[in-house]
C-alpha cells in the first residue's frame, strides 16, 4: 500500500486517473504548520537561541493530520509529492516530521506537470527531502515573523495598514530615505566655461577649473 501526499485537493483526482489501485492520493492542503504566536513579541521565535523556531500545527489543519496519520499506519510506503519549490520541501519536511514518517518508509517525488508521463517519470526517480530548500523557506518563515509582527502593529495604527513584511518594509526604507535625499537636497548653481583659441594653427579649449584664475587646464 502506498500513500501519496500533494498540496493541492485539486491534484487528487486526476492523479487518482493513472496511478494504480494501491495508491491512496490525499492533500495536505498546503503547510500542516505555522510559527507559534509565543514568546518574544508572540513571535514564537528566540533571537538568544540561534533564532530557534517553534513550529506546531495550524488550528485548522488538525483533522487533516489526524486522517493522515491513519493512512500512514496501513501504508508500507509514502511518497510525498508536494510543489517543486522551497514551500512544497518545507512542506514535506513538516509532514515527514510531525507525522512520524520514518526514513526508509519515505520518498520524494516532484513533477512540474499532472500527466501519466510526467508523474511515472518522477515516481521511477525518487530521492530524499532537500534540507537545503526547506531550511531557506524555513527562513522566510522567520524573516516574515521578526520583521512583520514587530511592525504590523506601528503599521495598523498609523497607516491602517493590515500587515507588512520582510520584503515590503526593507523596500519602503529605501524609497522613504531616498524621498528625504531628493527633499533635502540645496540646489547651487553651476557653470562649466570654455575658451577656444588658436596657437600657431593649431586649435585648443581651454576649460575653467575652480574659482581661482589660474587653475586651468588645456584639453
Amino acid at each position: 500500500k502506498v500513500l501519496m501526499i500533494v498540496e493541492s485537493p485539486n491534484k487528487v483526482k486526476t492523479l487518482r486517473q493513472f496511478l494504480p489501485s494501491n495508491y491512496t492520493i490525499m492533500a495536505s492542503v498546503g503547510h500542516i504548520t505555522k510559527i507559534a504566536d509565543t514568546g518574544l513579541y508572540n513571535m514564537g521565535i528566540d533571537p538568544n537561541d540561534n533564532f530557534k523556531a517553534s513550529y506546531v500545527v495550524s488550528p485548522d489543519k488538525k483533522e487533516i493530520v489526524e486522517q493522515l496519520k491513519k493512512q500512514i499506519t496501513g501504508a508500507d510506503k509514502v511518497i510525498l509529492a508536494t510543489d517543486p519549490d522551497r514551500e512544497g520541501e518545507a512542506i514535506s519536511y513538516f509532514l515527514k516530521k510531525f507525522l512520524k514518517i520514518p526514513d526508509n518508509k519515505y520518498e520524494r517525488v516532484t513533477y512540474h506537470e499532472i500527466t501519466k508521463r510526467a508523474v511515472t517519470e518522477a515516481l521511477a526517480h525518487p530521492r530524499k527531502i532537500d534540507m537545503d530548500e526547506a531550511i531557506s523557506a524555513m527562513t522566510r518563515a522567520r524573516l516574515d515573523k521578526i520583521v512583520g509582527y514587530r511592525l504590523s502593529s506601528i503599521a495598523r495604527k498609523n497607516v491602517d495598514a493590515i500587515s507588512v513584511g520582510r520584503c515590503q518594509s526593507a523596500a519602503l526604507k529605501v524609497v522613504v530615505e531616498r524621498e528625504e535625499e531628493i527633499t533635502n537636497f540645496n540646489s547651487k548653481k553651476f557653470y562649466e566655461l570654455y575658451l577656444p583659441f588658436i596657437v600657431d594653427s593649431d586649435e585648443y579649449m581651454a576649460k575653467f577649473m575652480g574659482a581661482d584664475k589660474k587653475e586651468q587646464s588645456q584639453l
